[in-house]
């Protein structure tokens, strides 16, 4: 399998450590002028003076800190790619309500339902909203994987692509139950945009926090659908 490379987003903060280095090197040239062209028969206020270093100090140190800063934000984006390059070739499981099906093979979905249920019916639409497919899924209660194996009610396969997911599930009175849908896929690249780590899954792109399982593909197939 190939996967993108890993990418980061440049730190925001370059261009605010130019603009202080500026002031800090304008500041020093005013100075030295000042001192150079002064009056000796009447020499620069001695608290004027102290308070113009107190100035140039505070500068300096502006330089530094932001300097360290930016080192710093470097670092944790690259200890946060480290972390997100394990998920490289992963399977993973996320929130979301669709699935994406390919050429061959079947595609799958998760769902949850906290409490047990008499009937799970699902309704496999196409992106104009149109019902392709229904089936009923096991009577479980907690997590489970779901899958569609690609043929619509009229028996045919359906066409490659994105299909949403809806999903009703009702208790032994007929009652309506919660039910939590997820997505599956194969990460293959990972970027940071400087605050959050996010996932390519599939066409999407994911927050890592949006991440609910992480496990080892079982067989892959490049031709089998996956969830996006």
């Amino acid at each position: 399998m190939t996967t993108s490379p890993v990418t980061q987003t440049p730190a925001p903060t370059a261009g605010t450590a130019g603009s202080i280095a500026g002031d800090f090197d304008a500041f020093l040239k005013l100075l030295t002028t000042q001192l150079a062209n002064q009056d000796p028969l009447s020499p620069m206020d001695s608290n004027q003076f102290t308070e113009q270093l107190v100035q140039f100090a505070g500068v300096e140190q502006a330089v530094n800190t932001n300097t360290k800063l930016d080192q710093l934000v470097s670092l944790l984006d690259m200890t946060r790619l480290s972390t997100g390059a394990q998920y490289l070739g992963r399977e993973v499981v996320a929130d979301g309500r669709t699935m994406s099906l390919g050429k061959t093979g079947a595609t799958s979905f998760t769902m949850h339902v906290g409490e047990q249920p008499a009937q799970v019916l699902v309704r496999v639409l196409d992106d104009a909203q149109r019902q392709i497919a229904t089936f009923e899924a096991q009577s479980l209660v907690g997590t489970q994987e779901v899958v569609w194996n690609g043929r619509g009610d009229d028996g045919l396969r359906a066409p490659a692509g994105t299909y949403r997911v809806e999903v009703a599930a009702v208790d032994a009175a007929g009652r309506p139950l919660e039910v939590a849908t997820g997505f599956i896929g194969t990460v293959s690249a990972v970027e940071s945009d400087g605050q959050t780590l996010h996932l390519q899954v599939g066409d999407r792109r994911v927050a890592i926090d949006d991440i609910e399982a992480v496990r080892v593909p079982a067989a892959p197939n490049p031709d089998e659908g996956v969830a996006s």
